[in-house]
């Protein structure tokens, strides 16, 4: 690759060292993303953060080097350090980042990837730089907190579009799907399946999807005459340790649920871990549902039911979005772009066909 430059452009040969700095950076991603999953995990944050910066020099050095790659658009993603890797490398293969980049490469434009890692400082300083850097858009899963940086995106008419949660105080395009009903089919499948105490393992309560789902989770107790019981409803934050609690805190209730819902896969992930250290057996003893389809998701045993999402379809309607305000086109308003969610069942809510 660093040859194919120099040969193109004879004035770059100084700069060779840093041309093979990228063939060692693809060097390195390409083999972390080889490695097992366990073993990923097992080498905890230093590795995995090295890698993700990796990849984010690569594509800044590489747009600068690229004539044709006309500017920058910004990634934001909230994930946990400990869930980036997996998720940076689901990404960029076949989750939402990859059709993003399909579609803003095809005309000249590059990504740059920065994890928030759900703080609301960690997203400002990210969102300075990139005002500082002059980006061209912003693609963001925000946090919590609509902060000034972010405003001043919108102040600056630098195209914005809001994937996966609602930014009410800002005015931009949104991508997402339907949460209420998604969270909605999946308490009703259980209430079919003669559920009625029904735990909820949630999230931060100031992020629009836990708001939504719980939502959905209350309309399907209502339709069919459940009455809400706040013991059921726990917080399990956004990690897996978190997850773990809630679960526990749900078993320990003097009358524990038979049935429990997981509001994103990394919490239903670490309710999982906690009825497998209690030996619980699923369904037989509890029943459990996650929100959002993952790899292992039909591996374990037994194989877990999910509310899936249109991941590939939310990538590449943002990746649209964001090049329609960029080229000028498609609608002078801002637009709302609803996908729609899909129950998978499979056997871990004791589902018989």
């Amino acid at each position: 690759m660093g040859e194919r430059f120099i040969h193109r452009f004879p004035r770059l040969a100084k700069l060779r060292p840093i041309l093979r700095t990228i063939e060692i950076i693809d060097m390195v991603i390409s083999f972390y993303e080889r490695l097992p999953m366990l073993v990923k995990l097992v080498s905890g944050l230093m590795l995995s953060t090295l890698v993700a910066w990796l990849i984010q020099l690569k594509f800044v050095v590489m747009a600068w080097l690229e004539p044709n790659w006309r500017g920058f658009l910004a990634v934001l993603i909230p994930v946990l350090i400990l869930v980036a890797l997996i998720f940076i490398r689901d990404f960029r293969r076949n989750r939402p980042l990859k059709p993003m980049e399909n579609t803003i490469n095809k005309f000249g434009y590059s990504l740059v990837i920065c994890n928030t890692e759900e703080n609301p400082k960690t997203e400002e300083a990210y969102l300075n730089v990139m005002l500082e850097q002059r980006v061209d858009g912003l693609i963001i899963t925000p946090t919590w907190n609509i902060c000034s940086s972010l405003k001043e995106f919108a102040a600056r008419n630098i195209p914005i579009v809001v994937v996966d949660r609602r930014a009410t105080d800002i005015l931009s395009d949104t991508v997402c799907v339907d949460n209420v009903h998604g969270a909605y089919t999946a308490v009703e499948h259980l209430i079919l399946l003669g559920h009625k105490r029904i735990g909820l393992i949630g999230g931060p309560k100031m992020i629009s999807t836990t708001q939504e789902r719980v939502q959905g989770y209350l309309e399907a107790l209502r339709k069919y005459d459940l009455k809400k019981d706040k013991s059921l409803l726990v917080d399990g934050g956004s990690s897996i340790e978190g997850g773990m609690k809630a679960m526990e805190d749900l078993l320990e209730l003097p009358a524990p649920p038979t049935a429990v819902f997981g509001y994103n896969n990394v919490v239903t992930l670490g309710a999982l871990l906690t009825l497998k250290q209690r030996n619980k057996k699923i369904p037989k003893d509890i029943a459990i549902l996650g929100f959002d389809e993952v790899e292992w998701a039909g591996v374990v045993e037994p194989p877990l039911t999910v509310v899936s999402q249109p991941v590939y379809a939310i990538g590449a309607t943002a990746g649209q979005l964001i090049m329609q305000r960029l080229l000028n086109e498609g609608p002078k308003n801002k637009q709302k772009i609803v996908l729609k969610t899909e129950l998978v069942i499979r056997k871990s809510c004791g589902f018989k066909a």
